[in-house]
């Protein structure tokens, strides 16, 4: 794998954000400019920087998770038959997020003639938290994540207790006879929500509950 290393890690004043890995595969290298301009003014930080050269083999590890995909192959021949631009990503929500600019870019021409257009197979996206963990660990190895169960908890604090807290305010408004049995019963929808608003597996919430060790009482508490 060859690389050229540009380090810009940040240190986000100790607050833990959300990383995804970013890919642009060599067919759009020559927009490598004007595609980070788009991760910038969506409020992403470029933490790691480098260009790669992956051969076949190490394609097909990156993509074991598509090997029974009709895709497959050509996700394959696409991503070694070149150089690409790797980018770790991070921000609030930032898996969502580079998402939501790749699909941007690959719609620009239906949407505004002179925005940039960038087809979406040049591309790559982290799918999930899980992934994108795997898939920066897979091209920067040098990367020390943030022990999991710690980003999980910080997420917590910061995105999802402030939300249970207004709801479980708005029920003790509306039926004031036992709210917190009312929150307990629909917290799995909230996690259901929660999950697919920000690009995580199904069953998320029962592993954050699980593996960080955080019973219900204590988030809504």
């Amino acid at each position: 794998m060859m690389n050229t290393d540009t380090d810009q890690m940040s240190k986000s004043e100790g607050k833990v954000l959300e990383s995804t890995l970013a890919l642009i595969k060599s067919n759009a290298l020559h927009l490598a400019e004007e595609i980070e301009k788009e991760i910038i003014q969506r409020d992403l930080t470029i933490a790691k920087k480098k260009t790669v050269r992956l051969n076949e083999e190490q394609c097909i590890d990156f993509y074991m998770d598509m090997a029974r995909s009709a895709s497959f192959d050509q996700v394959v021949r696409q991503l070694s038959s070149g150089e690409a631009i790797a980018m770790v990503l991070e921000g609030r929500r930032a898996i969502g997020t580079w998402k939501n600019i790749i699909q941007k870019l690959d719609n620009a021409p239906f949407e505004n003639y002179h925005q940039l257009h960038v087809d979406k197979e040049c591309l790559h996206a982290s799918d999930d938290y899980f992934k994108a963990r795997r898939e920066i660990q897979f091209i920067f190895p040098e990367v020390q994540l943030v022990p999991w169960n710690e980003e999980v908890q910080h997420y917590l604090q910061e995105e999802v207790i402030p939300t249970m807290s207004r709801a479980l305010e708005e029920l003790a408004r509306t039926n004031p006879i036992d709210p917190l049995v009312n929150v307990i019963f629909n917290a799995k929808l909230f996690f259901s929500f929660f999950i697919h608003r920000n690009g995580l597996q199904a069953g998320f919430g029962d592993t954050i509950l699980r593996e960080a060790n955080l019973p219900l009482l204590t988030i809504i508490k």
